[in-house]
């Protein structure tokens, strides 16, 4: 009977805070991150520039304004030593630390890093999204759009109370193969990495179309079938599964993002974009707000929101059990 009234209260509960949560991602939301956008897309942000450090100013305001401690992560690294890792991906040490000098007179990044502490676990969930961009793009959808949803979800966030932690990254140098995610990915290593529940990185949702959305995974499989057609089968993990349930977001095996880099230390990550399978904007400079369609912002945030608030439930309930 104990159970029973537990379930009964915690699905009350669970049921209360979605009702919640909707409420809050409506207009306020949906204007906060356009806002966001707007003022990340004055120019290109591309990594070692003036620009994307005026864009690193701004997060570390934002998110220094509902609370947060902010840490700065510099790494360093040679484009000559970026390429040679790159071409190592079979080798992981190399890939992840091969292109970093700690060199000052090299070419400079900054990751940014916020963590909301929870309750009751030292349990991690990292919510991550890269700030620069490439060359000669105001990168509104890419990756203004991702950053945007962060920002809100660290807002949203900053006043209640989850039983476990969850760290906003904003990467740095994803347009450079993921330099901030590697070096964060190479810190990991070095300092433990056990406590990390999984990463949900975005990567551009919100460019005006009829897409639907990837779920990307880094873990596939090949499969053949009876006409002896070869193909490549993504492999699910425990993000994954709580995301692909919504049917307008499909699995895919792509390594295309800084999602990447923590699944070479088997860290369940993914990243939310629009299907690429379709021509879009990025990484050019039609990547403007005027593209921007702010009701996928809203749609990536509310799905964002889902996933903490299944941990959140499911998270709930393991301590019950065990209380019991």
């Amino acid at each position: 009977m104990k159970k029973k009234i537990f379930i009964t209260g915690y699905m009350f509960a669970f049921l209360f805070c979605c009702s919640r949560v909707y409420a809050e991602t409506g207009t306020d939301a949906e204007e906060y991150m356009k806002s966001a956008i707007e003022k990340m897309t004055e120019n290109p942000r591309m990594i070692g520039t003036p620009e994307i450090d005026d864009a690193k100013e701004y997060l570390v305001s934002e998110l220094k304004n509902w609370g947060y401690d902010v840490q700065e992560q510099d790494f360093f690294y040679d484009d000559r030593l970026n390429e040679k890792a790159i071409q190592s991906r079979s080798n992981k040490e190399e890939y992840l630390r091969g292109a970093f000098t700690g060199s000052e007179g090299d070419k400079r990044g900054t990751n940014i890093i916020a963590e909301k502490a929870g309750s009751s676990s030292d349990r991690t969930l990292i919510i991550s999204a890269h700030y620069d961009t490439c060359e000669n793009s105001p990168g509104a959808n890419d990756n203004a759009s991702g950053v945007a949803v962060l920002l809100n979800a660290a807002r949203m966030y900053s006043q209640k109370d989850y039983p476990f932690n969850i760290r906003f990254i904003c990467f740095s140098g994803e347009e450079a193969w993921f330099a901030g995610s590697r070096y964060y990915v190479s810190s990991l290593e070095d300092s433990g990495y056990d406590n990390i529940m999984g990463v949900i990185n975005i990567d551009s949702v919100a460019e005006k179309s009829n897409l639907d959305y990837w779920v990307m995974v880094s873990e596939g499989k090949e499969v053949v079938d009876e006409s002896g057609t070869v193909d490549f089968e993504p492999i699910a993990n425990e993000i994954s599964e709580l995301i692909t349930k919504k049917t307008e977001y499909q699995l895919v095996c792509q390594m295309n993002s800084d999602h990447y880099p923590f699944s070479l230390l088997g860290i369940p990550a993914v990243t939310i974009t629009q299907d690429l399978s379709e021509e879009l904007h990025i990484n050019s400079s039609e990547d403007t707000m005027s593209y921007i369609d702010s009701n996928r912002l809203v749609e990536v945030f509310s799905t964002v929101d889902d996933i903490i608030q299944k941990e959140t439930a499911l998270a709930s309930l393991a301590g019950a059990t065990a209380a019991n």
